[in-house]
């Protein structure tokens, strides 16, 4: 049975910034295997919201009575002034009075979405968004052409005995094409991972291929990001967003394609 306070407690921790997206969701899918991930993270986020802004609006509204009762009620200490110079109380119509608030509110949307627009930066959903890559042992069986030890310089995070090697290679399949283009993007050489990827993603085109078509789309849109070109990730990040068998998409939300069409 699904302990609701505990959801809600996982989802205040990852407001609070105590939890990645990637553990939250973990923890929301350990307590309840039917739950819909996103939504409950989307629900609570505007619930959290509302109780702020309406936080605001109590307090507005507690100063706004005291202010009036001190102004109908002065202190009996003080002597009585003349009528003529007694401090006029300006009573606002409710039309003002809703002006007033609604500009107050305006006031706190506008903060929030300017703090959300600049936490959309493209090096905070690149954090979010990336996944390391892992050299899949179901295919380690793919013949090469030339032997090579690509795999396990890989394996050892040597990028750039990767890079090297494949540097070496006249002929290249599509595991070392992607290998060579994840080194290069780990080494922040990310035009050179998009072009390898680029041709990656014609040979599968042409030939009606999909090996290591996912990982290719996946670490052309990393690479864009990272390059700051919103625009052509956000394309990329599309593609895998709408189609659900792909391997990343779980990573990519609608919040994160909505927070990439502000960084172009």
């Amino acid at each position: 049975m699904k302990n609701e306070i505990y959801l809600d407690h996982v989802l205040d921790e990852h407001l609070r910034g105590n939890y990645n997206l990637e553990e939250t969701k973990q923890l929301l899918i350990n307590e309840d295997p039917e739950i819909n991930t996103e939504e409950a993270i989307a629900l609570h986020f505007a619930a959290a919201v509302v109780l702020q802004r309406n936080a605001v609006l109590t307090q507005v509204n507690k100063i706004h009575a005291q202010f009036a009762t001190k102004q109908e009620n002065p202190a009996s200490d003080k002597p009585e002034q003349p009528v003529a110079e007694k401090t006029k109380i300006i009573r606002m119509t409710p039309l003002q009075w809703a002006l007033r608030i609604a500009a107050i509110f305006i006031l706190i949307a506008g903060g929030w979405f300017m703090y959300q627009y600049n936490s959309s930066s493209s090096t905070n959903l690149y954090a979010e968004v990336y996944q390391p890559y892992n050299v899949n042992i179901d295919r380690a069986g793919i013949d090469e052409i030339i032997p090579h030890n690509m795999i396990q310089q890989y394996r050892d995070k040597d990028y750039t005995a990767v890079i090297n090697t494949f540097k070496t290679l006249p002929v290249t399949n599509n595991r070392e094409k992607f290998l060579a283009a994840s080194a290069y993007h780990e080494t922040g050489n990310y035009q050179a991972a998009i072009d390898i990827l680029t041709k990656l993603l014609e040979y599968n085109q042409q030939n009606g291929g999909r090996m290591y078509n996912d990982e290719a789309e996946f670490y052309m849109a990393l690479s864009y990001l990272k390059m700051k070109n919103g625009k052509e990730a956000a394309k990329w990040f599309q593609i895998i967003h709408d189609e659900p068998s792909h391997t990343f998409n779980e990573r990519v939300s609608t919040w994160t394609l909505t927070r990439l069409k502000w960084l172009h």
